[in-house]
């Protein structure tokens, strides 16, 4: 006992002193930044971390706002330790809910073009997230990672960074492309402004589902799913346009939710494209995005009569990190999620089209590597931002609750083994229950990845039951008390044999 007491008294002595240490470390940096140039000689904006380093100074001394832009200017240091930008800006704040956190999100309007991401067009529109709802920072990144493995084609690209504003370190930030239409992002046609008289209207939109009805939002004729128009810009759209785009998705809805729905030619199906909204929804599913039918982007390009699905965003609050529904692991989005949209998602899983659409994409993906090249990702990113998290953290608490966090840990490491571990049962239980929900059951008996946990040793697939991660039980004998899914449906197991 005495000795379990002392071990239990070491770790958290160790804790507070790990605390303290990066205190001081972020309070050295800071100094030193001041300093740098003066007395020692060295670089005025030195790199932080293994990291670039982004340094904005705003102007007159003016705080930041929500919306309101303000003129700063702004210094990033690549990983050579090279200031490879240097010019004056425009920044403001952004965000719904993440503006009201002590570390705020920013969005950047550059006075030129700039490719801030190596390989990626240049662009004067860019967003530093702090992305302080989520204890890894991970999951926008790793939800990009899962949508490349798809056909969506736009998935922001990112990079972390430090971010010093105003002389003050301010953490771990993820730079990243705007949301917008333009080339390499949103690559779709962007209308003149104003229209022409002969233009055609029919596009390009980019459009959101957007619960918080910010901006230019109408809400549909039937569910009354709040859309919010985007571009063209709620300065510059005219009237007919507001009016056409309007009417395409109320005839949308209209046909999802009229009798005859799932008819091929009178239904919902030719208004949409199924392989983006097989993706965009398997994505919000695999990530568990409480969110998925809150806020979600989709578009529509000119002369093609069907919406799209995505870009893929606001990933914060999914995987198993919203407190307001608990433990996600066996749950499905649709039926635990928020959102008026999700009326559309419980009506699309009426018609056994759209069922076996989702299932026989999924076993797709799967059999490609998404869930593999996700838990990559996860490990490469982790450690590519372990010096920087940890500064991150000497500043911002890694086990207090900032939002919704489920689950709150002393260490990094373990939210990001939590992640995975969500990621790989999860994966397992939307295998299984879109199986069930498809009908096809002989496709079940397809393999999983070789390196799926579903497998054991030999390779040889197990009895009907599987536990939230991802291990394979038979109905003989005794059980361990948990959750399994058994024929594609939750099921909660106490101490003794299976019935």
């Amino acid at each position: 006992m005495i000795y379990f007491v002392m071990r239990s008294t070491f770790r958290n002595f160790a804790t507070v002193m790990t605390c303290i240490r990066n205190i001081f470390r972020c309070w050295v940096l800071g100094v030193g930044v001041m300093m740098s140039g003066i007395c020692f000689g060295q670089p005025e904006h030195p790199r932080l971390t293994g990291l670039p380093t982004v340094y904005i100074e705003v102007y007159y001394g003016h705080n930041v706002i929500k919306d309101l832009y303000r003129i700063a200017r702004m210094w990033y240091v690549d990983e050579q330790d090279q200031v490879v930008f240097s010019d004056s800006l425009m920044m403001a704040g952004r965000g719904n809910s993440t503006w009201s956190f002590d570390k705020k999100p920013y969005k950047l309007k550059l006075k030129r073009p700039l490719a801030m991401i190596p390989g990626k067009p240049a662009s004067r529109k860019w967003l530093l997230l702090a992305n302080a709802a989520d204890k890894t920072m991970l999951r926008n990144a790793v939800t990009s990672v899962a949508g490349e493995q798809t056909s969506l084609p736009f998935n922001p690209s990112y990079r972390f960074v430090d971010f010093v504003m105003n002389g003050e370190y301010q953490g771990t930030y993820q730079l990243t492309e705007a949301v917008e239409i333009g080339p390499g992002r949103v690559d779709i046609t962007k209308q003149r402004i104003p229209p022409h008289a002969d233009d055609d209207l029919s596009g390009g939109y980019l459009l959101e589902i957007d619960g918080t009805q910010d901006g230019n939002c109408f809400l549909t004729d039937v569910c009354h799913v709040p859309i919010r128009i985007h571009e063209p810009d709620e300065e510059d759209i005219e009237m007919s346009q507001q009016t056409y785009i309007s009417g395409v998705v109320n005839e949308f809805e209209r046909r999802l939710m009229s009798d005859d729905f799932a008819d091929r030619l009178t239904g919902y199906r030719p208004l949409v494209d199924s392989l983006s909204l097989a993706d965009w929804y398997i994505c919000q599913e695999l990530s568990g995005n409480v969110d998925a039918f809150h806020n979600a982007y989709f578009y529509k390009e000119r002369e093609d009569g069907r919406p799209h699905w995505g870009p893929l965003w606001d990933f914060d609050i999914a995987y198993d990190n919203d407190s307001r529904v608990g433990d996600t692991r066996c749950e499905l989005m649709v039926d635990v999620g928020f959102g008026a949209a999700r009326q559309w998602a419980l009506r699309f899983w009426e018609d056994p089209w759209f069922a076996r659409l989702i299932q026989r994409r999924y076993c797709e993906l799967l059999s490609q590597g998404i869930v593999e090249q996700m838990i990559t990702a996860i490990d490469s990113l982790s450690l590519a931002i372990d010096e920087s998290q940890q500064l991150n953290y000497g500043v911002w608490s890694i086990s207090e609750q900032t939002y919704l966090e489920r689950v709150l840990h002393t260490s990094y490491e373990e939210y990001v083994d939590d992640l995975k571990d969500y990621i790989v049962a999860h994966a397992q239980f939307l295998k299984e229950v879109f199986f069930s929900r498809s009908g096809e059951r002989g496709a079940g008996s397809e393999d999983t990845p070789s390196n799926s946990p579903s497998r054991g040793r030999s390779g040889e697939r197990g009895g009907g039951l599987v536990d939230v991660i991802g291990r394979r039980w038979t109905t003989k004998g005794k059980l361990p008390k948990g959750v399994y899914v058994a024929d594609g449906q939750k099921w909660l197991k106490d101490e003794g044999p299976h019935p």
